[in-house]
């Protein structure tokens, strides 16, 4: 009978006992089993059915209810197999999950979407969407001896200096290197790519063979064989044209102030203060407004001037040049005849 019982529950396992004949076949089929235990058990099974108690009962009495009703001189006593089967994977599915929380040494975290991420030592990391770290937990990460995180993504570190362990953020193939700096770093697969922000960083390979310091603005590239650097070179200064050209008309200080008299009578004024020199120097004269003009000078490195507001104009009370040798080619009779200056 044993053996018979094992091919039934064969196939109530698999759920294949019900729905054809397929059970009923086989065993009227295969001499080996014994029909008359199989009508046995199949009048067993039909009673167990129309029992208006069963659900309420016990599984044990239920079997030794049915035994009676069926003239079995023996109960035998019915263990919920699949039920069975399925709590005890469970339990070792939870005691195997439990083990391994209770033994993994390690924090994992992935960004769902843009975020701002605090690791325990208070350092920083901006993830990506999908970016994913790893490092230890809290208390192993306090005392290990290098701060390591492990990258898949894009990550924007800004690194907590401490002087007695070294921040490392360590990738497939790569790993860059610090104190305390702020730095980004990306890692696809066998890819990565670092660019450093402030501070000096070491970004290495992880077998040794190669590695490089990047300063600020440095970036390096890594796709599994080759390593490519571009340094940072600051963009040249803007090409601006001078405030003040110097001009191609040179006159006498004496003859600066007669044109300027000349041309401004009302809106300018020289004081008593403001004496004749025979030094030349270069200056615009051609300039439309006064108020341009009296900037000019005060920017023109050959011309010293002292100037205050006057109403709508100015009042002059030192006006002078600096000697540097310079031939005047332009007078204030020239100006007063109505010939334009050299400019």
């Amino acid at each position: 009978m044993d053996r018979l019982e094992d091919k039934i529950l064969q196939y109530i396992i698999s759920g294949k006992a019900g729905g054809d004949d397929a059970l009923e076949r086989e065993i009227r089929e295969d001499p080996s089993f014994d029909s008359s235990e199989y009508e046995l058990l199949k009048k067993i099974w039909t009673e167990s059915d129309q029992l208006k108690d069963y659900a309420r009962l016990p599984h044990d009495q239920a079997w030794q209810q049915i035994a009676r009703q069926t003239g079995l001189e023996k109960a035998k006593k019915i263990y919920p197999v699949r039920e069975w089967l399925i709590a005890a994977s469970l339990t070792g599915i939870a005691v195997v999950m439990l083990y391994f929380l209770m033994r993994n040494p390690f924090v994992t975290h992935e960004a769902l979407a843009q975020e701002e991420y605090i690791l325990p030592d208070s350092s920083t990391v901006e993830m990506e969407a999908g970016t994913i770290i790893r490092f230890l937990k809290p208390e192993a990460f306090s005392k290990a001896d290098t701060r390591d995180i492990y990258l898949e993504g894009k990550g924007t570190f800004d690194v907590v200096t401490d002087a007695a362990r070294s921040f490392r953020v360590i990738t497939n193939l790569t790993n860059v290197e610090v104190l305390g700096t702020e730095f980004i770093y990306i890692a696809r697969g066998d890819t990565s790519e670092a660019e450093n922000i402030e501070g000096q960083v070491r970004f290495a390979i992880n077998d040794g063979s190669k590695s490089v310091v990047l300063n600020p603005g440095d970036k390096v590239t890594y796709d599994g064989s080759d390593m490519n650097v571009v340094e940072y070179e600051p963009p040249p200064p803007p090409t601006t044209e001078p405030q003040n050209p110097i001009s191609d008309t040179r006159v006498t200080i004496a003859d600066l102030i007669d044109i300027l008299d000349y041309r401004f009578p009302v809106d300018l004024e020289f004081t008593s203060t403001v004496h004749y020199s025979s030094v030349v120097v270069p200056v615009s004269i051609n300039t439309a407004d006064l108020n341009t003009l009296v900037r000019q000078l005060q920017e023109n490195p050959s011309i010293n001037i002292e100037v205050a507001n006057k109403g709508q104009g100015y009042r002059i009370t030192s006006l002078s040049g600096v000697d540097s040798g310079l031939q005047a080619n332009y007078t204030f009779q020239m100006y007063e005849a109505g010939i334009p200056p050299p400019e």
